[in-house]
């Protein structure tokens, strides 16, 4: 009788450890599924990016290769050189590498270019991939489509005419530039100029021309200041602004008399300019030693402007150097 009882048990505990390891195999089947699905859905919707240590492609999603239009036998093996963008500052990439080789994440936003030739920005995340043993294999990235918002942003800090940027984007980040070639210990360049006897333009050749001659003035400018580090600006009407960085005072003046020199040589006709036939501009350059001087935004502007109403007083078409003896400047 005993013996009966304790097959019943056995067979009761035999039977539970059954059903717990169907239950278990069925958790294990679920848990599966719901894995599969997780990397389904990464792969349609979210856009990775693997590499080696190297930085040589080793995965890609699907989602990214369709939003760029390379296949993923063209990612894998290459770098993503494939679809970096020139505008892009080298410098970026320079301190990603530095952040990444670390072992920490870099975040930031990036401009890339597609396979037809159209151009994207991503908010990408960065971070170290390491195997069993914490040794480093590779990078892994994710990477959230920044577009549409890059372009609002862009028509916030553009000037709809030019294409240059606006004086509110000026007023943004002239005290952060400044702040950074202090820390690089390099020349600042600020250059104001104006077109000369614009309103007489306006007036004698109507308001359309008057509007092609600052499209005009505008693509002059991105085309010679086209470096990471320049920037220029409309500030209003017909008056421009652009500021760089740069090794020394000739440097600068080398750069700002060419643009003076490219104006007059769009040979716009202008028969109301006393200084030359065609559309002219005046400039007023003022070069900082960010090593040793002490100033800000509202000094640069006031010695800028000085020097361009001497430009102006000298007979235009012409750059004038800031001298320090003019104002308190430092």
């Amino acid at each position: 009788m005993q013996s009966m009882r304790e097959e019943v048990v056995s067979l009761q505990n035999t039977l539970i450890q059954l059903k717990a390891l169907e239950d278990f195999n069925q958790t294990l089947k679920s848990d599966h599924t719901e894995l599969l699905d997780y990397i389904r859905v990464m792969e349609e919707y979210v856009y990775t990016t693997k590499t080696d240590i190297k930085g040589t492609i080793t995965d890609v999603s699907d989602s990214f290769c369709r939003l760029t239009g390379f296949t993923r036998e063209e990612f894998v093996g290459k770098n993503h050189n494939l679809i970096r963008h020139d505008d892009m500052d080298k410098q970026l990439f320079k301190e990603l590498w530095e952040t990444i080789s670390d072992g920490d994440i870099w975040e930031g936003d990036i401009q890339s270019v597609k396979k037809d030739g159209t151009s994207f920005w991503m908010r990408v995340v960065i971070f170290p991939r390491y195997n069993i043993d914490k040794e480093l294999i590779g990078y892994a990235s994710i990477r959230h489509n920044i577009t549409d918002a890059k372009q609002l942003e862009s028509e916030v800090i553009h000037d709809s005419l030019t294409g240059l940027y606006n004086r509110r984007y000026y007023d943004e980040i002239i005290e952060r530039e400044l702040m950074r070639s202090k820390r690089e210990k390099a020349y600042f360049t600020f250059v104001m100029m104006d077109i000369d006897f614009f309103k007489l333009y306006n007036d004698t050749y109507g308001h359309r021309k008057g509007d092609h001659v600052l499209r005009e003035v505008g693509k002059v400018l991105q085309k010679r200041l086209n470096r990471g580090s320049d920037f220029c600006f409309r500030l209003g009407g017909e008056e421009f602004g652009f500021f760089f960085i740069n090794e020394s005072l000739e440097a600068s003046i080398f750069l700002t008399e060419g643009i003076c020199k490219a104006i007059e040589a769009l040979r716009i006709p202008h028969s109301k300019n006393k200084a030359s036939p065609y559309v002219t501009a005046s400039f007023g350059l003022v070069n900082v030693n960010m090593q040793t001087a002490v100033t800000d935004e509202q000094a640069l502007y006031t010695a800028a402007d000085n020097a361009l109403y001497k430009a102006k007083e000298a007979g235009r078409n012409r750059v004038v150097i800031f001298e320090s003896g003019d104002m308190e400047l430092f």
